[in-house]
């Protein structure tokens, strides 16, 4: 694995097939939750502001708050390859004796954030973590931090193009985007969205929520 030639050196597949490592690493199969499709289906109602959040808070939160998480990702990625396939996916619940929704790869697109055709470690822990764990007020306050770059109570537009392009040449989310994720939450439409509002985000279960700025029939 510390070759150095790129040509000459194993591939991670190979080398997740030596029985050392089957003898070390292969991880104990865990039963999936009841709810695993309902909360796979409900991520794709969230706001896009909502996504983006959950999935930058997924990389904050400590080992023993997604342990069980953890386990079930490992125990889905039957190949080791750090990614869940549609397949995967789909033969895992079907061996948990529940049905798959028909919309099942259009479902794991819209958590796909990246676009890579499959879910990485973080885009999994986005969509499945409990509304327990990340509505307690320090981890909804250290997520709203993340895009609060300044310090002062609020996420404008240009922080959230920042946190979410970074120094990357290429915009990802162009401006209409980024304005359009902060008037899907921004409630007094004063262009920013403050911390009430960003917890307001956080504990609802759709998208569709109305704006205060707009009509309601």
């Amino acid at each position: 694995m510390l070759t150095f030639d790129p040509t000459i050196r194993p591939s991670a597949e190979l080398v997740l097939m030596s029985p050392w490592l089957k003898f070390k690493g292969t991880p104990k199969s865990t039963p999936l939750s009841r709810d695993f499709v309902v909360r796979l289906s409900g991520f794709r109602a969230f706001s896009k502001l909502k996504k983006v959040a959950l999935t930058a808070l997924a990389q904050q939160l400590p080992d023993e708050k997604i342990d069980s998480l953890q386990k079930t990702f490992r125990a889905l990625d039957q190949n080791g390859d750090g990614t869940l396939s549609v397949e995967e996916v789909r033969e895992a619940i079907v061996q948990e004796g529940l049905k798959p929704p028909k919309a099942l790869e259009d479902i794991l697109q819209a958590i796909d954030c990246n676009g890579s055709g499959s879910l990485d470690y973080t885009e999994f822990l986005a969509a499945m973590l409990d509304q327990k764990v990340y509505m307690q007020r320090d981890v909804c306050w250290a997520a709203f931090r993340i895009f609060d770059l300044d310090g002062d109570g609020k996420i404008t537009r240009e922080e959230l193009a920042k946190v979410l392009n970074g120094d990357s040449v290429q915009e990802l989310f162009g401006a209409r985007k980024i304005e359009k994720m902060i008037e899907e939450v921004d409630k007094d439409g004063d262009g920013a969205v403050d911390f009430e509002e960003f917890c307001a985000m956080m504990s609802s279960k759709a998208s569709e929520a109305p704006n205060k700025r707009q009509k309601v029939s």
